[in-house]
């Protein structure tokens, strides 16, 4: 609508029509009627010397009269006296139209009933209004620009049925968004422009986008026959047939996200990634375990599996990457080689988020990805919930084709983020995802070390060289109950942890029946070395904290045939002059020059490798001595840590 001339301080609408684009045609005619009915029912309302004589009308338009008020009223949200109380001003000058929506019991400018119903009818591109500072569009648009940029994978294949035709189009996130926005204009209804309330916007905007700013995301194994997969860049050149092996499997995953899921996008990697683009494999990398989450549904294509049953041998449960396609969605379907669904009655193969031990339909499926992986429900249902070394340990016999993925493809397991750097070598990649996971949180973080076999890091001789190294974890500790000791790195010289030391000999059955604690505490330790100088490989047991190490300076009874190793206790925590120490201690055996009282924190020493984690359990000897007992655990003075034959300190390992 154009304004032409002011009648009667009432606009008459001249020139071409401003109806909302998404309005059919009769949609579009009934609304210009409406417009022009109601302006004329305003001006009638505002004429304070000419009332309406609602008498003289014919039943029929009387009633029509005082539905249409009501429909104004309730349409902006107000009474329909105040809606008599209303008159509209334009001023005209030089072309440029301000408009006051003045009161007749209110002299100042203000908003009013009027300001919301011109908003509503009056063309917006031309005339600036008391409104909110937003509308719904704007807000819809910013929601929709947030949701694609930010939350969405770079780019996203798109779906749409033309008769049995089937066009598939590969789009960047500008397209995307252009063909969402359209589908929101012809979306969105003349009645949700007019809600204000801030909960309603919300929850229009929320539906709107979860109706249409969705995708599909396919989970796979990629094809090693030739031809293979489709690439980004064989679709940009056109390099494949339709016949390929990999452009059947793109049209099969299309068609189930657009004819099953009810999806026009989908994401699968082969496709969707330039990877001849660093920054933008590095950014998908990053971004996958979030892009998983974000999925409305991910479609698993098991490619060598026909039967239920058989599931846990499809090779899809080996590689690396395909974990997190399996932790991260909310929602997973299992499809077999034919591309059919294995339980169709079942909207989620993955057991619900707050109900993990629910019985679904999907349970034997659960049950074939536990018999593949030892994964439970609840690990199913929130990874985020389950320890360091556990997730580490699902992860360890998996196999990738770049070495530097096993560290990549964990990064959003462990909900963190390293830049990717090919060519570093597994290890090193390793190690800066440890430090990643070191930095980033403080709960349970001793976790971390629970690893046993093969060599240390590089770095440091308490962290793993590799994920494999986990999986001989121990699983009967809680390192939650204990707190870091402090914010600390990964540095050239290692990592910053208290240590708790207790010296301990080997026990030789028959030869040293008795143990007599130096103190009062002791423990008994089996051990199975890879190989130590004394007695190679052999498991061998040791006794803590025992008398026959006379004092903390090394001596030790000369009829004995023994070996000393010293064990550094790291699930301690410290608490200003005094310690606590749980009853469950997980350990290190060490070997240094000093004795146990004499090592520093910047002393020499070597860590020897054992096949599983040493953990012990730390007992109090029969004593009239209180200590207090804390979380299933001790609480000592540091100043009385000696009378036991222990040491505490601070160190570089």
């Amino acid at each position: 609508m154009e304004y032409g001339t002011v009648q009667n301080d009432v606009p008459v609408y001249q020139g071409h029509d401003t109806t909302p684009l998404w309005l059919t045609a009769q949609d579009q005619a009934l609304s210009r009627a409406l417009q022009e009915f109601i302006m004329l029912l305003i001006q009638s309302s505002n004429e304070a010397k000419q009332e309406m004589d609602e008498r003289s009308l014919n039943i029929e338009t009387a009633k029509l009269i005082k539905a249409l008020k009501g429909f104004i009223s309730s349409f902006v949200g107000v009474s329909s006296s105040e809606l008599a109380e209303t008159k509209i001003k334009i001023d005209v000058d030089n072309d440029n139209v301000n408009e006051e929506v003045m009161s007749s019991k209110q002299a100042a400018v203000n908003s009013s009933p009027g300001d919301k119903l011109n908003e509503l009818l009056l063309p917006k591109a031309k005339y600036t209004l008391e409104r909110p500072q937003y509308t719904i569009e704007e807000k819809l648009l910013g929601a929709l620009q947030d949701r694609v940029y930010n939350r969405m994978p770079i780019r996203l294949l798109s779906f749409e049925q033309y008769g049995p035709s089937l066009q598939i189009s590969l789009l960047d996130r500008s397209a995307v968004f252009k063909r969402i926005e359209s589908i929101l204009r012809n979306e969105l209804l003349p009645w949700d422009l007019s809600v204000t309330a801030t909960k309603d916007v919300e929850d229009t905007i929320d539906y709107l986008l979860f109706k249409h700013a969705t995708y599909a995301i396919l989970s796979h194994t990629w094809l090693r026959s030739i031809p293979g997969e489709v690439t980004y860049i064989d679709w940009i050149n056109g390099r494949f047939e339709n016949s390929d092996p990999g452009y059947q499997k793109l049209v099969n995953f299309s068609k189930v996200a657009l004819t099953e899921h009810k999806l026009s996008f989908g994401w699968m990697d082969t496709v969707c990634i330039n990877k001849e683009s660093s920054s933008e494999l590095d950014e998908s990398i990053r971004s996958m375990y979030n892009w998983y989450e974000r999925a409305n549904v991910c479609i698993i294509y098991l490619a060598e599996t026909d039967a239920i049953s058989d599931i846990h041998h499809d090779p899809w449960f080996s590689r690396g990457w395909t974990l997190q396609e399996l932790l991260a969605p909310i929602v997973v379907k299992f499809y077999n080689k034919n591309w059919d669904i294995f339980i169709p009655e079942s909207d989620n193969d993955k057991p619900l988020t707050t109900y993990p031990n629910h019985q679904t339909k999907s349970e034997e499926i659960i049950n074939q990805i536990h018999k593949a992986t030892t994964i439970s429900s609840q690990e199913l249902a929130q990874i985020s919930n389950t320890t360091i070394s556990r997730r580490m340990q699902l992860a360890a016999s998996r196999i990738v084709t770049r070495e530097e993925d096993i560290a990549y493809s964990l990064m959003g397991i462990f909900d963190v983020s390293i830049a990717t750097a090919y060519g570093e070598g597994a290890e090193r990649a390793f190690s800066r995802l440890l430090q990643e996971i070191f930095n980033s949180t403080s709960i349970g973080i001793n976790d971390l070390f629970n690893w046993a076999g093969g060599e240390s890091s590089s770095r440091s001789c308490i962290l793993p060289a590799n994920p494999q190294q986990y999986l001989v974890r121990n699983s009967t500790l809680d390192f939650r109950i204990t707190k870091q000791f402090e914010p600390s790195t990964l540095t050239h010289a290692g990592i910053r942890i208290p240590l708790l030391l207790m010296p301990g000999i080997s026990h030789i059955k028959g030869r040293n029946p008795d143990f007599q604690p130096y103190g009062h505490y002791s423990a008994i330790v089996n051990i199975s070395p890879h190989w130590n100088r004394l007695y190679g490989n052999i498991p061998t047991t040791y006794r803590l904290l025992h008398s026959a190490i006379s004092g903390l300076d090394g001596q030790k009874d000369a009829h004995e045939p023994i070996h000393q190793y010293t064990f550094a206790v790291f699930n301690v925590e410290p608490r200003g002059q005094s310690i606590y120490i749980p009853s469950d201690c997980i350990a290190f055996p060490i070997e240094c020059r000093e004795h146990v009282g004499k090592v520093t924190s910047t002393g020499p020493f070597y860590r020897i490798h054992t096949k599983e984690p040493v953990v012990f359990k730390l007992e109090k000897q029969n004593t009239q001595r209180v200590v207090l007992n804390d979380k299933d655990g001790f609480v000592l003075a540091l100043d009385d840590l000696k009378k036991h034959g222990m040491q505490f300190l601070i160190k570089y390992v």
